[in-house]
């Protein structure tokens, strides 16, 4: 929900909203561009595990790094090299990527007003705390659990 916000601030295609609580609001009922993220969600979580495809959160991928890169060399059938691991330690790393032109947007001004935020914002997990009032914390853990309460998996959310 804080990253969606922070990009929709940016970009230019995208409607701002004039505050978090406005976008949070506008989010929980589904009213953003690309819909309901709880239905968007639901609707490959329910059926990821029948699909050929590894699921990775970026909270698993900042705790445990190489482990989820060794599970997802596993995954692909491949044998990793003690170089291949640092490379690509390396050039996933926050401050590799939000400094690769090719993967920033930089370059796409007319896409995004980088006067208004970047694509690679902080590269923390439990941002969220930062924006969420109490009110909204509660409001989201109800309707998350209404929503999305029946599915096996569970996001961790409660990250530093």
């Amino acid at each position: 929900l804080v990253s969606s916000y922070h990009f929709h601030k940016f970009s230019k295609f995208l409607p701002d909203f004039n505050s978090f609580d406005d976008f949070f609001h506008q989010f929980i009922e589904g009213k953003v561009f690309f819909g309901s993220w709880f239905n968007h969600t639901k609707s490959w979580l329910g059926v990821w595990h029948e699909l050929n495809s590894f699921l990775i959160t970026y909270e698993d991928l900042s705790q445990k790094p190489h482990q989820v890169i060794q599970n997802l060399a596993n995954f692909l059938g491949q044998k990793l090299e003690p170089d291949d691991m640092e490379n690509i330690l390396h050039y996933s790393s926050f401050s590799s990527m939000s400094q690769n032109d090719s993967l920033n947007y930089s370059s796409s001004i007319d896409l995004f007003d980088h006067s208004k935020g970047k694509f690679f914002r902080k590269g923390v997990t439990g941002n969220w705390k930062e924006h969420f009032s109490p009110e909204q914390n509660d409001k989201f853990n109800n309707i998350y659990q209404e929503e999305m309460g029946d599915l096996t998996f569970k996001f961790d959310w409660s990250l530093n």
